[in-house]
């Protein structure tokens, strides 16, 4: 007698069923097991013993699990292994993007994270926008989840939770009555349900429970046949996404997405008071270029740049950046290069190293706060060094982001000066330099080498690293100084009311972003670092 147990799309033979086999497979996914004649199975999880040829059946839960085929005084055997179905799995190969809960307590930490980011009630809005994930914060919490979308239904997103165990839906359900959503009908194990001007598709596919959001008039009807239709093995179905999510770190969540022809995947961690998320942007050749020096070698840490800004630059920056790659190469890379039609050129004829910091003025801030004149922009020093190529080529790109930006600059021996929000401008542009500096005198501030706040071996050729410190900006914020013609009390107020206002919007103490052309793409990582939550109220 010869039969097969059929898993996905995969058929495996036993010669002799009167051996013991063993077979693999996934919560939710079907197996077809097939003999040359009748036969009664038992599946071994409790459920009703079916007699035919060929019988399928999908276990809920994980385990070990004992197949028998009777016939007369015959009886064959299999043993199946059921494994959790991973994440991954949960999401149609055709998906635009995904964000994938990996670990069982990733949810959790991801909403604590969200909430030092962007504050509890963004976090808030976002869980009443996708009831799913609000009804696995608030009951299921251990579950490993994913969120999604396709590229021809944008304005819909669908969340899934990995396993219903036949008790899940139900809890779902007396979940959003009593969050005020309605019920309005069932068709074909779909249930919907709608809320103010949302609509809520909730059905079953493979043991995971699926629930698509979107506007009341904007319903995606075949979401239920797509995800029936698709790949039992998900996003792990397309072997560029396959291999790109089998090269990543280990984390809590995942992140997919297609962007620009190119596949961009990766891996978000949380601590106690950190959040990393690192991964790569896969094309088929180097997302950017490096900068060749003179000799055509690859651009070094000072490649094209006779000085570095960073390396004796004023401390106390609270925004630092440093690159090493083409720029036009870069901005295309990065989304694209549009508008004005002197930017291409002009970005090609700046070369080598370009640098930024930024400071932030608190004397300035306080006056324009005490002004009375609505709320107060931000003050501060800009300055930016580049190496230049191509004088004639930059010089076209000076004066038409001037003409866009409204900066009335006047031109003289190869200077511009003006004003920037009412603080001094200088842009100085040579044949190998490019100068600006708009704002603040600094000069008081002792020399050191910024370059120190970035991880060692991160400024390397066709780098990009860029730095938010607002751990920095509070501390200038809170230092007692005398600023003169300023009533000191009605500083003080003013400096202390502005930290509370970034603490109540953000905990992000810092933010660090690297990124690194590769063969195949690029890699990318950026590094939050938190300050401890609020109390609550």
């Amino acid at each position: 007698m010869v039969a097969c147990a059929l898993v996905g799309a995969s058929c495996v033979i036993a010669e002799t069923l009167t051996a013991r086999g063993e077979l693999a497979t996934e919560s939710g996914v079907p197996v077809t097991f097939t003999a040359a004649r009748p036969l009664t199975w038992d599946f071994g999880d409790g459920a009703t013993a079916t007699s035919a040829r060929t019988a399928a059946h999908a276990y809920l839960k994980p385990g070990r699990y004992t197949v028998r085929g009777a016939s007369g005084g015959s009886r064959e055997e299999w043993s199946v292994i059921v494994g959790p179905r991973p994440a991954a799995h949960l999401v149609p190969p055709d998906a635009d993007w995904a964000v994938l809960g990996t670990q069982s307590d990733a949810l959790m930490l991801g909403v604590d994270t969200a909430e030092r980011v962007i504050g509890p009630e963004a976090v808030r809005r976002w869980l009443e926008l996708h009831p799913l994930h609000g009804w696995l914060v608030e009951v299921e919490k251990g579950e490993d989840a994913a969120l999604f979308a396709w590229p021809d239904a944008e304005n819909a997103t669908v969340a899934v939770v990995g396993r219903d165990d036949g008790l899940k839906s139900g809890a779902f359900r007396e979940w959003l009555l009593a969050h005020d959503w309605v019920f309005a009908n069932e068709v074909q194990g779909l249930s919907r349900y709608e809320k103010d001007d949302r609509a809520l598709d909730v059905f079953v596919d493979r043991n995971a429970l699926y629930a698509v959001e979107s506007a009341l008039l904007d319903r995606v009807p075949s979401a239920q046949s797509r995800v029936a239709a698709a790949s039992a093995l998900g996003l792990g179905f397309d072997p560029a996404v396959n291999a790109a999510l089998d090269s990543m770190p280990s984390g809590a969540v995942m992140v997919v997405t297609r962007t620009n022809g190119s596949l961009l995947a990766g891996v978000v961690r949380f601590q106690k008071n950190r959040a990393t998320w690192e991964g790569r942007l896969i094309r088929n050749a180097p997302a950017w270029s490096a900068i060749t020096s003179a000799d055509g070698s690859a651009g070094g840490r000072d490649a094209g740049v006779p000085e570095s800004l960073l390396a004796t630059a004023p401390n106390g920056a609270i925004a630092t950046a440093s690159t090493s790659a083409t720029l036009a190469d870069l901005a295309s890379a990065l989304g694209g290069v549009s508008g004005l039609p002197e930017l291409v050129s002009g970005l090609r004829g700046l070369s080598g190293r370009v640098e930024l910091s930024f400071y932030f003025d608190v004397e300035s801030f306080v006056r324009a706060t005490l002004s009375g004149n609505g709320l107060p922009e931000p003050r501060g020093l800009l300055l930016i060094e580049a190496g230049v190529r191509d004088a004639s080529a930059v010089r076209p790109l000076i004066d038409a982001l001037a003409r866009r930006w409204d900066l009335p600059l006047e031109f003289k021996d190869g200077i511009w000066n003006g004003h920037l929000r009412g603080m001094p401008l200088t842009v100085r542009l040579t044949e190998t330099k490019l100068v600006v500096r708009g704002g603040a005198d600094v000069t008081e501030r002792k020399p050191v080498d910024l370059r120190a706040q970035f991880p060692e071996g991160s400024l390397g050729p066709g780098h990009v690293a860029a730095r938010l410190d607002l751990g920095r900006l509070r501390e200038e914020l809170l230092f007692p100084r005398r600023l003169t013609g300023v009533d000191p009390r009605r500083a003080l107020v003013a400096q202390a009311a502005a930290v509370t206002v970034i603490d109540r919007i953000t905990r992000v103490d810092s933010a660090t972003l690297l990124l690194q052309p590769a063969p195949d793409g690029a890699k990318f990582e950026l590094t939050l670092e938190l300050r401890p939550p609020l109390p609550r109220e």
